[in-house]
């Protein structure tokens, strides 16, 4: 239903807000219009250069900005995105009213973004686990990275911003491998170097310690993921007093 929606809407000038190294901008592709074009917004020089090598010929923009300040006109696009990024915002609702501001009135909005909660496999559990111990070690340096969100405070994100026609649907890779080798090798380097940010506060690396111990024992899977969607309604969006 979600894929459908997306096929019959995603397209012309799509905005992907936070777009890091560019991984949601191969989906905004897939399912986006033959023609559309996509401006890649992020705060990073390095991760915006990595975006233009990866997509230099699929009509995909670079622009370095905040997403609580978009230098972009009232209704600029007719699709935003952000994916996977929300936790790492200190303001998420002032970036999300900036994507509404730069959507035009019948523009589709989505939103994709882990959950910490509901029927997660063990190897899944893992993964939300270690994000939120990466998050804790994160913040000694104060680096903005909190804990992901339930599986209904995402879904309520789009009805809060007064979207019209919302649909959500839960994205897992259920195939994956736990013990994938590479995937070990990969999470073995992140935890040791979370342990040396660590230096000093035990609790987290026993944390680190159990999180590794859990990995050989349980593995490791992506956790599931909201999809969410919903489009701009024509009237202003007035909340209730």
């Amino acid at each position: 239903m979600t894929g459908e929606f997306l096929e019959q809407r995603l397209g012309g000038r799509i905005l992907d807000v936070a777009t890091g190294n560019g991984s949601f901008i191969g989906f905004l592709l897939h399912y986006g219009a033959p023609g559309s074009t996509v401006t890649a917004v992020d705060t990073s020089p390095k991760a915006l250069h990595a975006v233009a090598g990866a997509f230099r010929e699929n009509h995909v923009f670079p622009v370095q900005a905040s997403g609580d300040k978009l230098c972009f006109a009232d209704g600029a696009f007719d699709s935003v995105a952000v994916a996977n990024s929300l936790h790492h915002f200190q303001d998420p609702g002032s970036i999300l009213r900036e994507m509404i501001r730069v959507l035009r009135p019948g523009g589709l909005f989505i939103l994709r973004e882990m959950f910490r909660d509901g029927d997660q496999t063990e190897p899944q559990k893992t993964h939300i686990m270690l994000h939120h111990w990466w998050g804790d070690v994160d913040r000694l340096s104060g680096v903005v990275h909190n804990s992901t969100l339930a599986r209904s405070e995402l879904e309520a994100i789009p009805l809060e911003l007064g979207l019209t026609r919302v649909l959500s649907t839960v994205q897992a890779d259920m195939d994956a491998d736990p013990f994938n080798p590479e995937n070990a090798s990969y999470l073995e380097k992140a935890i040791q170097s979370c342990m040396s940010r660590a230096e000093g506060h035990p609790d987290l690396i026993a944390r680190g310690e159990l999180l590794r111990e859990r990995l050989k024992r349980v593995g490791y899977a992506g956790a599931s993921a909201v999809l969410a969607v919903g489009v701009k309604a024509h009237e202003p969006f007035r909340q209730k007093p």
